[in-house]
């Protein structure tokens, strides 16, 4: 007896769906939003202090969390109202998607530089040599991902070094200043410490850094 093909369970389709959402959703909350470039400077401004304890990993994951949600807000709710009405299942969420993406890649597109795009392009040969090239020069979902966080952390890592000089200087100071009063035996990062929060502080420095990681 043959055997009948039936069509698939659409609840285990729909689970399958969601478990696939939970996986993805999390990466692209990272790498398609602003997430990494608040957490690459929040972590150089932690090494710059050179004392962890003054701003706890879940300190700083938090503040880049409520950061990055402030500055996806916008475009956050533009993507929900051009998904409209979602339906509880693969297609009405499949749907959904494809009608909230333009709005992203909107988004991802303006805060993309054109050289990374250039660049994510010129890997497509390597990548697939075997397949034609596309007459469209459209970038992929996954290539704009790419494109835009090529951008995001050329700029975090442009502000971590302002962040980071400052620092530096007053660890040079400092280190110099107890070497010729023959405190060598002090720790300059204990004794810079206190400087370097005081600095930070004098310049507005939680002002600028958020100022600068939301319109930067």
């Amino acid at each position: 007896m043959n055997a009948v093909d039936t069509p698939p369970d659409p609840l285990a389709v729909t689970t399958l769906l969601w478990i696939v959402l939970g996986v993805v959703l999390p990466v692209l909350a990272v790498c398609a939003t602003a997430f990494a470039k608040i957490s690459v400077v929040l972590g150089a401004l932690r090494g710059g202090l050179g004392n962890p304890d003054m701003l706890p990993l879940p300190v700083m994951s938090g503040l880049a969390a409520v950061l990055a949600l402030v500055v996806m807000l916008p475009v956050g709710r533009q993507a929900l109202e051009a998904a409209g009405e979602v339906r509880p299942d693969a297609v009405g969420a499949a749907q959904a998607v494809e009608r909230a993406w333009p709005v992203w890649d909107g988004w991802l597109s303006q805060h993309t530089k054109p050289e990374d795009e250039a660049t994510v392009r010129a890997t497509r040969p390597a990548l697939a040599p075997a397949v034609p090239p596309s007459p469209s020069d459209d970038l992929t979902p996954a290539e704009r991902v790419l494109a835009f966080m090529l951008t995001e952390l050329t700029a975090a890592f442009q502000m971590a070094v302002a962040v980071l000089l400052p620092f530096l200087i007053v660890d040079l100071l400092v280190s110099n200043t107890l070497t010729v009063l023959g405190f060598a035996m002090l720790s300059p990062q204990v004794v810079a410490l206190p400087f370097k929060l005081l600095l930070f502080v004098a310049v507005g420095g939680w002002g600028l850094l958020v100022r600068g990681l939301a319109h930067g």
